[in-house]
């Protein structure tokens, strides 16, 4: 979710939800851009180990966490599984379904016999480590990147590509470090003959200058148009207002709504709504406020 600077938002909620455009930490520093154009996009991350923390699981089980100074624990990975480490970043697409990866290469890899320590239990006390001996032995080495369509964000098509920064073996106990991981993603012909910045239009994906084309020229102008008419559509439920005061793209969580009082049953994940202003600040004036008859 996007939200444009001292923006306040309100939300009408039925449930409790994880709304967020994604929860991997992004840095456009820690990619190098080889290619980038309209028709394609490589670019290549390398890991920057730095050592190996040990945590004991118990008095005879010792797991290691590798540290890097540019990757951090998936928050996805359940807790008791070996942990994952990884950094991800945006890249603007033409269309939902207008890309795909077509090249991986994985440099030299470092391999050391050592137990990756498993994702901890966050708790007010502090984190637990406790190994899931299931989920070690059904472990399966995830790929050393993915890529997933998340939505529109500033007009733009936006799509996240994840690095691993290493795999465990879980069979042998290896943890594998590469060099570096490069890969290239091919999109599809656009549309739009966009060539120029438009409005509205702040960088938030790696390849953003290069790829004006793909802007949805048109984008604002929806949003405008589909502000709500009647508030008794949205008379009932529990209202959350909320305000941000920097430009960025924000994760809100089931936590974060538990705590302003709505907890509901996960069956009405899908009634959640989102209202915004137009993309303008919210008046103090009550005298511009929306009528309700």
């Amino acid at each position: 979710m996007r939200i444009n600077k001292c923006h306040s938002v309100v939300f009408l909620a039925f449930l409790t939800i994880f709304l967020c455009v994604g929860a991997s930490y992004t840095s456009f520093a820690e990619v190098k851009k080889l290619v980038s154009n309209t028709r394609e996009i490589t670019i290549e991350y390398s890991p920057k180990f730095i050592e190996f923390n040990q945590i004991n699981i118990d008095n005879s089980t010792k797991s290691y966490i590798p540290k890097f100074a540019n990757a951090y624990i998936s928050n996805s990975i359940a807790a008791g599984a070996p942990s994952q480490f990884e950094l991800s970043e945006l890249i603007s697409v033409p269309s939902p379904n207008g890309f795909e990866i077509t090249n991986i290469e994985v440099g030299q890899i470092a391999k050391y016999h050592k137990l990756l320590a498993p994702t901890p239990n966050y708790t007010e006390n502090g984190d637990k480590y406790v190994i899931n001996k299931s989920l070690y032995d059904n472990c399966k080495p995830s790929d050393w990147v993915s890529l997933s369509y998340q939505g529109i964000g500033r007009v733009r098509h936006l799509a996240r590509i994840t690095f691993n920064a290493c795999k465990f073996d879980a069979k042998n106990n290896i943890i594998e470090i590469p060099d570096y991981i490069r890969v290239t993603v091919k999109f599809a012909a656009s549309s739009n003959k966009n060539i120029k910045q438009i409005g509205d239009d702040f960088a938030v994906s790696i390849n953003h200058n290069e790829t004006y084309a793909f802007a949805i020229a048109d984008a604002k102008d929806k949003i405008q148009s589909s502000k709500l008419r009647n508030l008794d559509e949205v008379s009932n439920g529990t209202w959350v207002r909320l305000t941000v005061m920097e430009e960025g793209i924000y994760k809100l969580d089931a936590s974060q709504l538990s705590a302003k009082g709505m907890s509901v049953p996960a069956s009405l994940v899908k009634t959640i709504k989102v209202f915004g202003h137009g993309g303008d600040n919210l008046s103090e004036a009550v005298i511009d406020s929306a009528s309700n008859d």
